[in-house]
């Protein structure tokens, strides 16, 4: 592989042609997206958890009982 001076490059551009620059700027890259892997398995382990906890929750009403029950709790109609 031949090396580039920096020299030839535009000057926009000569700040992203240092090869620790190229390193540090990789390395970043890569440590975020483990931190969006990290976050979507604990979002998905988390939406799970949480489906869970509803569904028995559900299962756990008595008597008839239900979300969109109306009915005046003084007993009245």
């Amino acid at each position: 592989m031949r090396a580039v001076r920096i020299d030839r490059f535009g000057e926009p551009a000569r700040p992203f042609g240092g090869e620790i620059l190229v390193r540090v700027v990789a390395s970043a890259i890569i440590a975020l997206a483990w931190c969006a892997g990290i976050l979507i398995v604990a979002y998905a382990f988390a939406m799970n958890t949480y489906r869970r906890k509803i569904s028995s929750a559900e299962g756990l009403k008595t008597n008839g009982e239900s979300d969109d029950d109306t009915r005046d709790p003084r007993g009245g109609s």
